[in-house]
């Protein structure tokens, strides 16, 4: 592993001949590298505007030669926001392999019990569970209704991340998390505008199910005053989403987080079921499928998608599901925040990262707990890429800048299009870049850029980021 740099902060104390006074002396945003010209070059990038009284932690590594070239504030921690997804993908990886396969069962229980096991698949869509429908029709009968159940108990119960914010709910990104999921365990309502004079608006969900209702009190303004207000309540097995506020004229949609996504995905299959002729009812309580009862049908999904998607889109329940099932494997017992987190630092111990210089607190980094460095995200890296059997799919599975995922409008037109691949992380105040680029020389590099600490807009930072991006993938040896 290559050396850590710390840039501590220096106190200059001044003493006056009729006593002492003190001042702080703020530091300037001026990294170190063996390469004058090149810290000359990334320091130039870092505004003054913007560093401070924002921080920043950079680090970029030389795979090809094992060299530092450059190092700010490296052993800062910082929130990583989705940057936390490297740990998860890499930890997945290390204790499941390439591979492994997400199983979701169908049991019969009795004479007309259905019991669905999940097994953590994070990409169930409802066109998924209609393929399930259709495949179980043909195994039951009917001639009764069917009793449908679930067995969750891959996971405990708490259903949010350790420190998630109250007031991001219901957003989609905060999901409800289980071993059960459809459709990100959310609905998407659209409100359309009625005919113009009219001040109200009508509303469709996506998917259609009897699971939601939705209680429209919204109203138009011809005025820019959008201040739609979204809560919602469940009530047995069903889930009512109220609406109220204004929009503009035109057509809105909002991705709403369900309470109760076991619920949810039962719904949709007896909604499927009855349309292949099968009748059904919901049954509240989770079951538990004894050991020795063979599945009368099991849906495969795929660990490797699940970690392209996760990387990719940055998809929070990807990340949670995965978290939590690397602590059920770890552990033994129900997959839990603090399973995965033991499960993570097992694997980052693996790669020779020192994991008292990281607080993990989810898989995703929603959480605003989530500790960690430029300096320990580059040794993941650097750690992955000396591994053949994971090193592939988790390069591949990042963003690639102005190609596809969370990059896929950044950095284009420069040497970094289609060359740069990392993992992006976004959150109030704090914006994260981390991954490999390759320079013009073909030298592979890795970096982490973490910023945070800020009050206006992403955007600023991002711009600095693909500029750091951009420099690397276009540096030649000679020139500095």
């Amino acid at each position: 592993m290559r050396p850590h740099f710390l840039f501590p902060l220096i106190l200059t104390f001044v003493l006056g001949a009729c006593g002492s006074t003190s001042e702080l002396k703020k530091p300037e945003a001026r990294g170190w590298s063996p390469y004058p010209s090149l810290a000359f070059a990334i320091d130039s990038l870092l505004p003054d505007t913007l560093f401070p009284p924002s921080n920043a932690g950079i680090l970029i590594h030389s795979l090809t030669r094992n060299e530092p070239l450059y190092s700010l504030n490296s052993d800062l921690l910082f929130t990583p926001a989705s940057n936390q997804k490297l740990f998860t993908a890499a930890t997945v990886l290390d204790l499941l392999g390439p591979g492994f396969q997400l199983r979701t069962e169908c049991f019969v229980a009795g004479d007309s019990s259905l019991v669905i096991r999940g097994g953590g698949d994070p990409l169930l869509r409802t066109a998924d569970i209609d393929s399930i429908a259709r495949r179980l029709s043909g195994a039951l009968t009917a001639d009764r209704t069917w009793s449908l159940a679930a067995d969750i108990s891959l996971f405990d119960s708490i259903q949010w991340g350790r420190g998630w914010m109250w007031d991001d709910d219901p957003g989609d990104y905060v999901m409800r998390i289980s071993p059960l999921s459809v459709n990100g365990n959310a609905v998407r309502t659209i409100l359309f505008p009625a005919n113009s004079g009219v001040n109200a608006t009508r509303t469709e969900v996506i998917p259609p199910t009897s699971y939601v209702h939705v209680d429209n009190g919204v109203r138009i303004w011809e005025r820019n005053d959008d201040s739609l207000i979204v809560s919602r309540t469940a009530v047995n097995d069903r889930e009512e989403i109220a609406l109220r506020g204004s929009i503009e004229r035109k057509t809105k949609s909002v991705d709403i987080s369900v309470i109760n996504p076991v619920a949810y995905w039962l719904t949709l299959l007896g909604e499927a079921l009855d349309h292949y002729g099968i009748k059904t009812s919901i049954e509240q309580t989770p079951r538990v499928v004894p050991d020795g009862i063979e599945p009368v049908w099991t849906r495969t999904g795929s660990l490797d998608s699940a970690i392209v998607t996760m990387m990719k889109q940055s998809d929070n329940l990807s990340a949670e599901v995965l978290f939590r099932l690397a602590g059920q494997v770890k552990t033994g017992r129900p997959g839990s925040t603090k399973g995965g987190a033991m499960a993570v630092k097992n694997s980052l111990s693996g790669f020779g990262i020192d994991t008292s210089a990281v607080l993990i607190a989810d898989g995703s980094g929603v959480s605003r707990y989530n500790l960690v460095s430029a300096a320990t995200l580059v040794d993941l890296l650097e750690g992955v890429s000396q591994r053949p059997d994971l090193a592939g799919l988790f390069e591949s599975s990042l963003p690639v800048a102005g190609v596809d995922g969370t990059l896929r409008s950044r950095m284009k037109g420069t040497a970094a299009e289609g060359n740069l691949r990392a993992k992006t992380g976004t959150a109030s105040g704090l914006s994260s870049l981390t991954g490999y680029v390759r320079t013009a020389d073909g030298e592979l590099l890795c970096f982490s850029i973490l910023m945070g600490q800020y009050a206006g807009k992403a955007t600023p930072y991002r711009n600095v980021q693909d500029a750091i991006g951009a420099l690397l993938a276009s540096m030649r040896r000679r020139n500095f």
